[in-house]
């Protein structure tokens, strides 16, 4: 497998600067890299194998962010969304993906588009799994957060999560179970 360490530009990892000094763009920039590269080289890997990958990625990104709650709040973040991901696509079991929606939620979502797509590719899989009253059920969560973000803000962003949210809505309370 390649090589899937922090890389900031053309410079070896270690001079990307003592904890916590480090830009916080070029940072997440050789973050977003690192699980990009991973997201490839692990297709073929077993779950538990690409489960290591990342939590390899996720304690070398935190060990250099040691002090920066930001990054390292960002950084859990977006590995525990990537392990989320590569469950839902490989159809893991539905016990497992909801404890990684779970992991994933508990860490907070920076954006509410974040949290909406978490919530509709999870309620997809609950509906693949024959227990769409779960999925339905948080999506109906979602919809009301998102209903009363939209009456204190009026984002057309957050107006289009919404329409997604009750599309997804009807289709899983319309249509039989695959």
């Amino acid at each position: 497998m390649g090589d899937l360490s922090l890389q900031v530009g053309r410079a070896p990892a270690t001079e990307m600067g003592e904890r916590g000094e480090m830009d916080e763009e070029q940072f997440s920039g050789a973050l977003a890299n690192a699980l990009d590269k991973a997201f490839l080289q692990t297709e073929e890997m077993e779950f538990s194998e690409l489960l290591a990958v990342y939590k390899g990625i996720e304690k070398e990104a935190l060990e250099r962010v040691a002090g920066n709650a930001f990054l390292t709040l960002e950084t859990k973040r977006r590995v525990a969304e990537r392990i989320f991901q590569k469950a839902i696509g490989r159809r893991c079991s539905l016990e497992l993906c909801r404890d990684l929606l779970v992991d994933l939620s508990n860490l907070g979502f920076a954006l509410p588009h974040a949290k909406a797509t978490a919530y509709i590719i999870y309620s997809m899989r609950c509906k693949d799994t024959d227990r769409a009253e779960e999925g339905t059920a948080l999506l109906e969560q979602l919809e009301e957060e998102l209903r009363e973000l939209y009456q204190r803000e009026g984002s057309p962003g957050i107006e289009e999560l919404l329409t997604s949210v009750r599309r997804r809505l009807k289709k899983m309370k319309g249509a039989p179970s695959a």
